[in-house]
């Protein structure tokens, strides 16, 4: 805490007066908190979440509801987010997003690793972000939000960046991408539905044993890689790392496309649909449409299960290419 002396005329006869004024703790506390109300009128954009309405906005409050912490400072409420130091450009976009125009100071850890933080405080905000399901208990109680249809990706963009990971591994001798998703229990539900919607698949919403509150969804392979497409589709503000991995991967791991039109003359030939032969091999219905489709990506082993029931080889199947 800083130390605040008050300049007063000291002579001989005022002296044990001006002491008691130093000593006088109401006093000294009323002057401190008139420099703390002061010192946290900080200009910013008060209002910029009370209405969510553009990428920006949806993505910051993915991202606060990931990354984000709400409480109490000498000020009043205050909202605080806190990166690894390596992470201190996006701590800037975040800042100039608010019209917060203040550097993220950086400190050290008591793991002796550095971090950046931005804190402020703002009534106004706090309140915005409660009727938005955000409080201080959020790492428990934390909701999904339903925005428009056009924001959504950009609000799970800023949740993944926050509370997920995206990586290229090779558990099976051939590189493939994998998205972890870790939030409570309410959206790991929403991750894997949406999952469900844009990828045709389903994963399972695990409960991490050493945090009873927090849930985990993965993502792998073609899946993932439909989802990362989805989520940075025309997107214009993310996190660079997370999103240089998402272009490595473009880059290294074949994005495959279902070639239809030897698959198409086959069906006619049988009189068979595609839901038939979905049945006939077991596969997952929505899923083979949206590959069908050109919704998602193909995975190397459905082609597989195709070219073996059809006798179509495998490489008339597949090409390379971008989903719709």
């Amino acid at each position: 805490m800083k130390v605040l002396y008050f300049r007063l005329p000291i002579i001989e006869s005022n002296y044990y007066n001006y002491v008691k004024f130093l000593l006088n703790k109401e006093i000294f506390v009323s002057m401190l908190n008139i420099v703390n109300r002061q010192r946290n009128k900080t200009k910013l954009n008060h209002q910029y979440f009370e209405n969510i309405d553009d990428e920006n906005k949806a993505y910051w409050l993915g991202f606060l509801t990931a990354d984000g912490s709400i409480g109490n400072s000498r000020g009043g409420l205050s909202i605080e987010v806190t990166l690894k130091e390596d992470d201190k450009s996006h701590l800037i976009k975040f800042c100039n997003s608010i019209d917060f125009y203040r550097e993220p100071k950086i400190y050290k850890t008591n793991y002796g690793t550095n971090c950046a933080r931005v804190i402020f405080n703002s009534e106004i905000m706090v309140n915005s972000l409660n009727k938005l399901g955000l409080y201080k208990d959020k790492s428990f109680s934390a909701t999904p939000q339903t925005l428009k249809e056009e924001l959504q990706r950009h609000y799970w963009r800023g949740l993944t960046h926050g509370d997920g990971s995206i990586t290229i591994a090779a558990p099976h001798g051939f590189k493939a991408l994998r998205i972890n998703y870790l939030g409570t229990k309410s959206l790991g539900d929403a991750f894997s539905n949406l999952s469900l919607q844009v990828t045709g698949f389903k994963p399972k919403v695990s409960q991490v044993k050493s945090s009873p509150t927090t849930y985990l969804t993965v993502l792998c392979g073609s899946n993932a890689l439909s989802m990362a497409r989805y989520i940075y589709l025309d997107a214009s503000v993310y996190l660079n790392r997370k999103y240089e991995i998402y272009l490595n991967a473009l880059n290294e791991i074949p994005c495959l496309l279902l070639r239809k039109n030897y698959l198409d003359e086959y069906l006619q030939e049988k009189k068979m649909s595609l839901t038939d032969m979905c049945r006939l091999l077991g596969l997952h219905i929505a899923n083979l449409h949206m590959i069908y489709d050109h919704k998602r990506y193909a995975t190397k082993s459905m082609i597989r299960s195709i070219s073996n029931f059809t006798g179509i080889k495998y490489e008339n199947l597949i090409t390379e290419g971008d989903i719709l």
